[in-house]
C-alpha cells in the first residue's frame, strides 16, 4: 500500500472511532432537532396556549402504490386526492368533518391536490 493511502485510511479510523463508542439517543418527540429551532419553540408555545404539557396529536396516512412503482402516475394520484377527500368529509367527530375540525397543518396534502 502506498503511504498516502496508509495515511487516509488512519485519519479515517481515527476521526470515525468516536462514533461506535457514542452512546445513541432517539427522542420519538422531537428526533434530532436542534435545540432553538422553531419547532421546539413552536411547541412550546402551543403548550403554554392550550396549558398543555404533551405534544399535539397528530395523524399521519402514508400512500403508496400497491406495486411498489411511482406515485406521479395519473391513476394513483386521483385515487389519492378521492382517498384525502373521503377522509376530510367522512372522518367526523361530535359530527363535525375532518376538514372543519382540522387547521393549519391540514394543508400539508394540498401540493398533492395541485401537482394532480
Amino acid at each position: 500500500m502506498s503511504s498516502n493511502l496508509q495515511a487516509t485510511l488512519a485519519f479515517t479510523v481515527f476521526c470515525s472511532a468516536k462514533i461506535a463508542f457514542t452512546p445513541q439517543q432517539d427522542d420519538i418527540r422531537t428526533g434530532y432537532t436542534p435545540y432553538g429551532s422553531r419547532s421546539r419553540s413552536e411547541i412550546a408555545i402551543y403548550n403554554e396556549y392550550f396549558s398543555a404539557n404533551r405534544d399535539p396529536i397528530m395523524v399521519f396516512a402514508f400512500v403508496v402504490a400497491k406495486d411498489g412503482g411511482s406515485m406521479a402516475r395519473l391513476e394513483h394520484m386521483r385515487e389519492t386526492i378521492r382517498q384525502l377527500d373521503y377522509a376530510g368529509t367522512n372522518v367526523t367527530h361530535r359530527g363535525k368533518s375532518f376538514y372543519t375540525l382540522c387547521t393549519d397543518f391540514c394543508l400539508i396534502n394540498e401540493p398533492v391536490r395541485q401537482f394532480y
